[in-house]
C-alpha cells in the first residue's frame, strides 16, 4: 500500500545550538552529524529539555544536512542536534526496522532532492511528502530481521576485531615497557615506503580491489599498486595517521603511504611494526612528542620514524602479532562478505524483486 512518509511516521526535529551553548563537559552528550558517521568529537550540555528533544536507545533517526542516512541510535541518552530527525513510527503500518532498511536503501534519492543546494541538505517539507509504499506488517518484520540478522552477524565480528585489535596494542605496550637491550632504528630500515598515483575519484564502485584513500573506510577499483602484506596510512585529512593493516592486491590514492617489507627482511616483522607505526605515530600527530599537531604526513615522518628494536625478542613478537593480525584480516573478510550480502539484498527486497518464504 502506498503511503506519504508523515501518514507512517512522526519526524522531529532536533534542537538548534550556538557554539557558545556547546560545553566540554555536560550532563547530555549533544549528538551532531560528524558523531552520527564517524567523529569522536563530541559536545555536552546541561540544558533540561522537553522529552521529544532527547533519544534513548532504540530510537530511530536521521541525519538530513551534508551527509545523509538512517541510523537506529545504539548509545546512552543524549541530545540530538537540529541536523538530525528523529522519527516515531506508527507501529500499527509500518515495522521500525523495516523503516529504517527503507530509508537506508533510498538515502541516494533522497539526497538527490536538495535542489541543487551546494550544501547539501533537505527539508522536513520534502521527508514528509516522501512516498512509500509498504507490504503488509508480517512481510515487513520477516524483510527486517533477515536484513538485521545479517547486521548483528556483522557488529559481532567488529567487536571480535575491535578485541583483537586490543590485545595487540597491550602486547605492543608489553613490549614496549620491557624493552630489555634494544638500539635505535627506523622504519625504512624495514620496509619499503611509497604512495599511490591515483586520485580519490577514480574508484570504481564494482572493482576487483581495495582502493585505499585518505577517508574513512577503503573504496574499490581495477588496478592493483601492490600484492602482499602492507602497512597502510592515511596522509592527509580528517583521518591524517589513521593506520591499517592489509594482505592482498590494493591500490593507494596519491596521499596514502604504504609501508611493505624490504626483500632482505624477515617478512614476518611487518606483522610487529603495525602496532608501532598504528600507536607511536598518532601519539605524534596529536602532539606526544613534539607539542604540536600536524597537518599531513611527510615521507621522512614514516621512513625516519625511530623506535626501540630488541634483536632476540622482536622476531618473537612480530609472530604474535602475526596470529592476531590474521585473525582479524581473517575476520574483516567475512565482513566485508556479509555487507556485500546485505547490499545486494536491499533493493532486491525492498522493490519487491525478491520475496522470503515462510
Amino acid at each position: 500500500m502506498k503511503y506519504k512518509l508523515y501518514e507512517v511516521c512522526k519526524i522531529i526535529n532536533g534542537r538548534a545550538y550556538s557554539y557558545d551553548e556547546l560545553l566540554d563537559y555536560g550532563k547530555y552528550p549533544i549528538l551532531r552529524v560528524g558523531n552520527f558517521f564517524s567523529s569522536d568529537k563530541w559536545y555536552y550540555s546541561d540544558m533540561e529539555l522537553s522529552p521529544e528533544k532527547y533519544c534513548n536507545k532504540g530510537d530511530l533517526l536521521f541525519a538530513w544536512s551534508a551527509s545523509f542516512g538512517p541510523k537506529i541510535w545504539e548509545g546512552e541518552k543524549v541530545i540530538y542536534h537540529y541536523h538530525i530527525w528523529k522519527l516515531i513510527p506508527d507501529e500499527n503500518i509500518v515495522n521500525k526496522y523495516y523503516l529504517f532498511y527503507w530509508l537506508k536503501n533510498s538515502a541516494n534519492y533522497i539526497k538527490s532532492t536538495n535542489h541543487g543546494s551546494v550544501m547539501a541538505h533537505l527539508t522536513k517539507k520534502d521527508m514528509e511528502n516522501l512516498a512509500i509504499e509498504l507490504p503488509d506488517l508480517i512481510t515487513q518484520q520477516k524483510v527486517a530481521t533477515m536484513l538485521k540478522d545479517l547486521d548483528t552477524k556483522i557488529k559481532i565480528n567488529e567487536s571480535i576485531n575491535d578485541n583483537l585489535e586490543k590485545q595487540l596494542e597491550l602486547m605492543y605496550r608489553k613490549l614496549k615497557m620491557d624493552s630489555g637491550h634494544s638500539e635505535i632504528v627506523t622504519i625504512d630500515s624495514f620496509c619499503s615506503i611509497f604512495t599511490g598515483k591515483k586520485n580519490a575519484n577514480q574508484f570504481d564502485e564494482g572493482g576487483m580491489y581495495k582502493f585505499f584513500t585518505c577517508g574513512d573506510t577503503p573504496l574499490r577499483i581495477n588496478s592493483f599498486i601492490h600484492d602482499g602484506a602492507a602497512i597502510i596510512i592515511s596522509g592527509n585529512g580528517s583521518y591524517t595517521g589513521r593506520t591499517t593493516f592489509y594482505k592482498g592486491k590494493f591500490d593507494l590514492y596519491q596521499r596514502t603511504y604504504a609501508c611493505t617489507p624490504l626483500e632482505n627482511v624477515n617478512p614476518d616483522l611487518i606483522y610487529g611494526l603495525y602496532p608501532i607505526i598504528k600507536y607511536e605515530l598518532q601519539r605524534k600527530i596529536k602532539g606526544g612528542t613534539h607539542g604540536s599537531s600536524i597537518p599531513y604526513i611527510v615521507f621522512n615522518d614514516l621512513a625516519k620514524f625511530e623506535f626501540k628494536y630488541n634483536r632476540e625478542r622482536f622476531p618473537e613478537y612480530s609472530l604474535q602479532c602475526k596470529n592476531l593480525i590474521l585473525a582479524i584480516l581473517n575476520n574483516q573478510k567475512e565482513i566485508d562478505a556479509l555487507q556485500n550480502l546485505r547490499d545486494y539484498l536491499l533493493p532486491l527486497l525492498m522493490s519487491g524483486q525478491i520475496s522470503i518464504g515462510n
